[in-house]
């Protein structure tokens, strides 16, 4: 059995959230649609207006194909943009996820995590992934939900290690190791 009472910090909710946003697989279809889909759509209408109305009056797709650039340059820079300032207004609303005082327990059957806003009780097979990066561990249950374990609770790798091998002999899910 394992218990860890720690504080998370809104850092280190934030990095979960952006890791969600950047890095993992059930967003990757979404971020290319969002990156190329606007110069994709451009590159058509600029084709088609060239080929309906023919060289001349081509400033339209000329802005467009500039856009475009400028897009595919800047659109990951838009994504952080626009995710700080949302999570600007969710910590203005009191809503910041699990930030605060945790407490979560590992035995054989459950996990048991007690926080300010709620108590659960989670069964180890509605773990889809766990996933580690340089500070913490993402122990996924589901889109955009996981328990934060971060790696500073722990005294040492070794303790560490014990924990990700407890989990996989009860989740079933091999760590998978991601860059920040």
């Amino acid at each position: 059995m394992y218990a860890f009472d720690f504080t998370l910090y809104e850092e280190e909710y934030i990095d979960f959230s952006l890791f969600y946003l950047f890095k993992s697989p059930e967003n990757k279809q979404l971020r290319y649609m969002f990156k190329y889909g606007l110069p994709v759509a451009s590159l058509c209408f600029t084709i088609v207006y060239a080929l309906s109305h023919g060289t001349q009056d081509l400033y339209l797709p000329i802005i467009l194909v500039v856009f475009s650039v400028f897009w595919l340059l800047f659109s990951k820079k838009l994504m952080q943009t626009n995710f700080y300032k949302r999570m600007k207004r969710v910590k203005a609303s009191g809503k910041f996820g699990n930030v605060g005082d945790q407490h979560i327990e590992f035995n054989d059957e459950h996990i048991f995590m007690i926080n300010q806003t709620a108590e659960s009780k989670i069964n180890y097979e509605v773990i889809e992934k766990v996933v580690q990066n340089e500070n913490a561990i993402y122990i996924v249950l589901g889109v955009a939900d996981a328990i934060i374990i971060p790696l500073r609770i722990f005294e040492n790798q070794e303790s560490q290690s014990e924990f990700l091998k407890f989990l996989e002999n009860k989740s079933g899910c091999s760590l998978t190791m991601v860059d920040k």
